[in-house]
Order: structure tokens, then sequence, then C-alpha cells
């Protein structure tokens, strides 16, 4: 009879080990499906992040475009770059670049050898030639680009465009500065949570946008901070491979370590007409955890979303 109860006993311990066992794989299989789930939804979160940030900084672009071609057709722009002999005509123009300058800054009109006939900074006659635009061809196009200027010993982010005459001929330049900040403001707003950076960078891999990891004395980062990720790499091979031309292309987001060091799921969306990358990266430590609490000195922590 003893015999008997120990064996029943040792049945219902099995039993209910067993049991046990099987609840321990359905919530591990629970944990596992929420946990994949969760990181798909997050990598779909972060291509949406960037391609966003794109469609908005293009349309800051195309607002640019717009403000250099209402430049362009100012009569009296091109009236001084027709008469650059004539101080008068000259001087008409400097007066209404200091009359916009509140609302387009930096304003330049140039003839088509790279000597500034009139702007905002510096003194007519001063020679651009070296910039690799000049002598400006006949097929020029609206570009934007960073570049040096060597009299203001500071890098600029500007858009330069044709100037016509009437019978639809190039005769010169026009451009305006674009202060880096501004892109600054359209990729970094409304970030969500401090595991989540966003920023954009150059064809030579640097930051464009301000880092907030990255010290004030070094510009936080901007045109300072090199980008080596397995994410930044890809996005500007893509653009070399493509040739800039804005065409769909595939893109995966993947884990790798940032520039930080941190391992993060990081997505990409090319900027073509700036030949450049916006990038959306999480930490992988928020997003591959598999239980929706971590412990703390301080005791249990909701998980960021």
């Amino acid at each position: 009879m003893e015999f008997i109860k120990k064996h029943n006993t040792k049945i219902k311990v099995m039993i209910l080990s067993g049991i046990c066992l099987l609840l321990l794989c359905f919530v591990f299989l629970i944990l596992t499906c929420q946990k994949q789930s969760r990181i798909t939804s997050q990598k779909e979160l972060l291509q949406t992040l960037a391609d966003n940030r794109v469609i908005q900084v293009e349309s800051f672009l195309n607002q640019q475009k717009g403000k250099q071609e209402l430049l362009a057709s100012m009569n009296v722009f091109r009236e001084a770059i027709l008469n650059f002999d004539e101080p008068a005509k000259v001087e008409a123009a400097k007066n209404r670049i200091n009359e916009i300058k509140d609302s387009i800054e930096g304003v330049g009109v140039f003839n088509k050898e790279g000597i500034l006939v009139a702007g905002e900074t510096n003194p007519s006659g001063t020679d651009y030639s070296a910039m690799p635009f000049f002598p400006v061809r006949d097929e020029f196009e609206t570009r934007f680009g960073l570049y040096y200027d060597p009299y203001r010993k500071e890098d600029y982010y500007g858009v330069i465009g044709p100037i016509y005459d009437h019978e639809g001929t190039i005769i010169g330049l026009v451009g305006f500065d674009i202060k880096l900040n501004e892109l600054n403001r359209i990729v970094q707003d409304s970030q969500r949570g401090d595991a989540l950076e966003i920023y954009l960078i150059n064809a030579d891999g640097l930051l464009l946008s301000e880092s907030e990891y990255i010290g004030i004395n070094n510009k936080k980062g901007v045109l300072i901070q090199e980008i080596k990720s397995d994410g930044a790499l890809e996005c500007l091979n893509q653009l070399k491979q493509q040739n800039n031309v804005e065409e769909p292309y595939k893109t995966e987001v993947i884990k790798y370590r940032n520039y930080l060091g941190t391992e993060v799921y990081g997505a990409f969306a090319r900027i073509p007409k700036i030949n450049g990358c916006v990038l959306a990266e999480k930490s992988a430590d928020e997003i591959d955890y598999f239980f929706p609490v971590k412990i703390s000195r301080t005791g249990f922590q909701r998980r960021q979303k």
C-alpha cells in the first residue's frame, strides 16, 4: 500500500513537472513571438522615420530652390551682371541684397567667370573663380552643396543657380547661404527618447546635424565626426553606385555598432539632391530585450517603446 502511495506521488510530481515545463515552453514561445514582432515593428518604425526625414529635407531644399529662382528673376541682378562697369547698376544690386538679407542670407551674384558682382558679405570684384563650377557652362543647373568661404573662413551649405538674360542664355549665377542648423532642426525634430537618434551625413561620411553625445566645443560633431558604421557605408555606396539618380532602391534595417560603439538597429534613406544620407538608429538593448521590464538598483523599470 505504501509502495502504491509513493508511486502515485511520483506520478503526480512528474505530471506537475510536465505541466510546468509545458507552461514554461508556452511562455517562452509567447515571449519569443512578442520579441520577434517587436523587432519587426521597430525596424519598420526606424525606416519610416528615416524616409519621413528625407521627405522633410527634400521639401526644405525645394523651398530653397524656389528662393534661388526668385532671386534669378530679379532684373536688378541681371542688369548688374550685364553692366558690371556701371557703379549705379552694381549699387542697385547691393541695395536689393541688403533689403532681403533678413529673409535670405548671404546672397551673392556672380558673373560666368566667378567674379562677385554684388554680395552681402564681400566686396564687388572678389574672385571666386577657384570654385569648381566656374567658369559657368551653358548646361549649369541649380545645385546644393557644402563649401568653404576663404574670405569668411567658415563652412556653409548653400544653393546656387543660373541667371538668364532675356534670350534665355546663362550670364551668371546667384546663390545664398543655408545655415547648417536649419537641416539639423529638420532632421532631429520630434525625436523619441534617449535610445533613438536620427542624423544626417554628407558624401564624406561627416555629420551634418548635431550630436547630443559630442561636446559643444567640437561643434557637436558637425563636419568633424566621421561615421563609418555599416549603415552609413551601405547608404553612401548606393549613392555612388546609382550616380545620385533618384531611383527606387532596396534597403534593410540591420544591426551594427554606431559611431559611439553602441550596438544599434539602423535604417537609412538617401538624399540625392545633397549627396547625403539620413540614418535613424535605436539601441539594440531597447529592441532585443526578452522581458518587458528591466531590473535596476532602484527597482523594476519599463522598457522604452
